[in-house]
């Protein structure tokens, strides 16, 4: 796990089913044109589909409450992120064709931005997330009930589908530390905080492991 990156299995199997099932009871008018939802819109910025809240707000707030359940027991989720708010998730579809051109989130939307892959990798080619940052680009194409949490600064794209259907939940995290620096070091203070407790332990341990344990507390005492 990285400061950048943070990929692993959210969803059980039973979840990922249950939203599956879900939105097989979709209709292809419960789906809005994408673009809706970019503010300074044009027709090349992206070309997918998003289901509606309007129409499918009992759909909506069902998968939303299935993933914030699978983000309460994800200890990585927490550990980098140190969440204060997640915003409703928005369920993205994508046909032969479709793609999301180079783009940076909003930064209005959060700090951390989350893309869970509901489609079996093997059931479409292309659409891949593509992160761009200082040490490349980075092709993501998980398997379904598996996330990927990143810095929502970090400038991205959706490859064009070339076959088949892809399917993703995306939202977006405020983090209770607005300044990085902090949520940096709160993120490196709790990894010490994991490998230490990996650790035989002794008294030196034992103190180093209070006294981080109070950093941490410190650090969150000053979002309160």
């Amino acid at each position: 796990m990285t400061q950048h990156h943070y990929s692993r299995k959210l969803l059980l199997d039973y979840e990922l089913q249950q939203i599956c099932n879900l939105l097989s009871s979709t209709v292809e008018t419960d789906w809005m044109d994408g673009l809706h939802s970019v503010s300074n819109s044009n027709e090349n910025t992206k070309q997918l589909k998003q289901l509606t809240q309007l129409n499918n707000y009992q759909i909506n707030s069902n998968i939303n409450s299935i993933i914030i359940n699978a983000l309460e027991r994800d200890g990585g989720f927490d550990l980098l992120v140190c969440p204060k708010t997640t915003g409703f998730i928005m369920i993205t579809k994508m046909k032969m064709g479709d793609y999301y051109r180079l783009h940076h989130d909003l930064g209005l939307n959060g700090h951390y931005s989350t893309t869970v892959f509901l489609s079996d990798p093997d059931t479409y080619e292309g659409g891949e997330l593509v992160l761009h940052n200082d040490f490349g680009s980075h092709k993501i194409k998980l398997d379904a009930g598996e996330a990927i949490t990143y810095d929502t600064g970090i400038l991205h794209e959706v490859s064009t589908v070339e076959s088949g259907e892809r399917l993703a939940a995306v939202f977006w995290t405020t983090s209770r530390f607005s300044d990085p620096f902090l949520r940096s070091i709160h993120y490196k203070v709790n990894e010490s905080l994991r490998v230490l407790d990996r650790t035989e332990s002794n008294e030196y341990i034992t103190e180093a492991i209070f006294n981080l344990n109070q950093i941490s507390h410190d650090l969150l005492r000053r979002t309160l």
